[in-house]
């Protein structure tokens, strides 16, 4: 398990201990519409039972409400636990700058929040089809002359000739070794072809919305991801804030548990080895 620092360390601790509050709560709010419960079946016809009715309903639901606020809670927590035990033992996790996010004008803490959790949506839409983009044209077809010439090498016939023995091709493999395909005595017989062929069916192919070079899409989802990371910071920084005004805001079953501690994820640098 990686150690979290302190300033983590007690975020934690006070989000276990908002969960045992909940729960508490949950608790004391159970005994009271026991306690109207038995009121009621003592006396049916009295006359608070109106009222003990009416109480009665409005703490199932509260008592509802602090059921799935203590479930939210306990979720997370559970998740942070085992996020920070999962991390590699070459991983260090330190104290990230907290930022500091101010409202807009006529902006609350609950609208702040939303307008944020768009801008993660947008984001999150935007990693996907940098995921599932396709190839560029010319990137197939780089693909496709690299195939080719590997499945070539693959379907190589071995020759043996001798004053004795004749002149024999066999394309037997050694032991354990991927027997050639009919792609690949294709690719040795004529590559060249085989290539303008590929190219051709590429052609063909219908031009995907978004194509980008595995470099390119790496540079992206980098790049998304450090925004992302930015911006749940800021949605975390503004959950706290709300609820130093009394106001509980539940956090994102999926948001980033470096995020939510204020850590980053360093690596540990290695011992230099002796010469």
């Amino acid at each position: 398990m990686t150690t979290l620092p302190a300033r983590a360390q007690a975020k934690l601790a006070a989000l276990i201990d908002a969960e045992d509050e909940v729960a508490t709560l949950v608790g004391v709010t159970q005994r009271k519409i026991s306690e109207l419960f038995n009121s009621l079946r003592l006396n049916p016809h009295g006359g608070r039972a109106a009222d003990q009715e009416h109480e009665v309903a409005r703490l199932q639901g509260k008592q509802a409400e602090l059921q799935q606020r203590n479930a939210q809670r306990a979720a997370l927590n559970t998740r942070l636990r085992t996020w920070s035990q999962q991390l590699g033992p070459d991983c260090e996790l330190v104290d990230a700058k907290a930022p500091k996010p101010k409202l807009k004008d006529n902006e609350d803490h609950f609208a702040a929040i939303n307008r944020v959790r768009d801008d993660i949506a947008k984001l999150v839409s935007e990693r996907l089809a940098v995921k599932t983009c396709g190839l560029p044209v010319d990137e197939m077809k780089a693909q496709a002359e690299k195939w080719v010439h590997e499945r070539a090498l693959k379907g190589r016939p071995r020759i043996r000739a001798g004053h004795d023995t004749g002149f024999e091709v066999s394309v037997t493999v050694e032991t354990f070794v991927e027997k050639p395909t009919i792609q690949d005595h294709l690719a040795w017989l004529d590559p060249d072809a085989m290539i303008a062929r590929l190219h051709e069916e590429i052609d063909t192919m219908p031009i995907p919305k978004l194509a980008l070079t595995p470099s390119a899409r790496q540079k992206r989802l980098t790049d998304i991801a450090a925004k992302l990371l930015d911006l749940e910071r800021i949605e975390e920084a503004l959950i706290e804030a709300a609820e130093d005004r009394d106001q509980f805001v539940p956090r994102r079953p999926n948001a980033d548990p470096q995020a939510i501690l204020g850590v980053t994820i360093a690596k540990k640098a290695k011992a230099a080895t002796a010469a």
